[in-house]
Parts: structure tokens; C-alpha cells; sequence
């Protein structure tokens, strides 16, 4: 009988500032066309290649549909040096940065001001990574740190 590559969820990772999270990334009250980054994750010498990315989002006032959340990642070999001058902790970003990180995902905003979820299939390019929000939803986000995530789930396959 011939082996099958299956596929099973590891560990998540995730970034927020509510408490609890894997790392940190203070998303309330982001303003329009702000950036945010996150910290640095070590992902290790050996790590899943593809991650299911999840995204959630909440505004004080709601955003004209269609309008957008960018998400980007930046990654290094060493720790040191990101993609996009990015500084590897939770701490204010630039526009002018973000072309040279990695775009992963764009949040299509909904009309209202309910906590909006998205998300994605993405390739660990590097053994440290970390997340960059871009903020053109035309609104700021809600003053609720639990209103606001970034998770990441490894999606290893298996050999059986």
C-alpha cells in the first residue's frame, strides 16, 4: 500500500496584547493608515513551512466595506536584521517600510463594528519572523486589546 502525505495543525502562535499570547502586538486604537509591528517569533532550526493565518479585527467606527487591513510579515536568518527595517518588537512601523516586507494578507473590511475575522495560507520564509499591520480601513481600530489578533498554526505534513 502505497504512503499518504497527510496534514495535521501544530501549536499555535499568537500575537496580541490582551494577555495570554504567544508574543506581543498592541493593536487597539490604531489609527487610520497607521503600522503596527509585532514582536520577533523564534519559529526554530526546524519549523513547518506552510502556517494557516488568522485575522481578527475590530473598529470604533465602521469602515466603509471594501476598505482594507494589510498584513505583512518580515523575516531574518539571524534575529538581527528583518526585511523592511523592521525592529523585531511590538513598536510603531512606517509606510515608507512596508514594501520591502513580505504583504501576506489584505483584510477586505465589512460595514459594521462588530470583531471581523480573516484569513490565509502562508510560507515561513525565515527561522525569525515578525508581523506588520497596515491600517487603511479609513477607521482607527477599537480601544479593546481582545478585540485585536494575529494567530498562526502550523500545518505539518506527515508521512503515513
Amino acid at each position: 500500500m502505497a504512503n499518504e502525505v497527510l496534514e495535521k495543525v501544530g501549536t499555535q502562535i499568537n500575537w496580541g496584547s490582551a494577555g495570554g499570547e504567544t508574543e506581543t502586538m498592541t493593536l487597539a486604537n490604531l489609527a487610520n493608515t497607521g503600522v503596527r509591528e509585532g514582536e520577533e517569533h523564534d519559529f526554530g532550526a526546524t519549523h513547518a513551512q506552510r502556517w494557516r493565518l488568522y485575522y481578527k479585527v475590530d473598529f470604533a467606527v465602521a469602515p466603509t466595506a471594501g476598505e482594507v487591513v494589510e498584513i505583512y510579515f518580515a523575516w531574518s536568518h539571524d534575529g538581527t536584521s528583518y526585511d523592511g527595517d523592521h525592529g523585531g518588537a511590538d513598536a510603531g512601523g512606517a509606510v515608507a517600510d512596508l514594501p520591502n516586507m513580505h504583504l501576506v494578507h489584505t483584510h477586505i473590511c465589512k460595514n459594521n463594528t462588530d470583531n471581523q475575522w480573516s484569513g490565509t495560507v502562508m510560507f515561513a520564509q525565515g527561522r525569525y519572523g515578525a508581523p506588520c499591520i497596515y491600517n487603511n480601513s479609513g477607521q482607527a481600530f477599537v480601544n479593546v486589546a481582545g478585540d485585536h489578533e494575529l494567530i498562526l498554526e502550523p500545518l505539518i505534513d506527515e508521512i503515513q
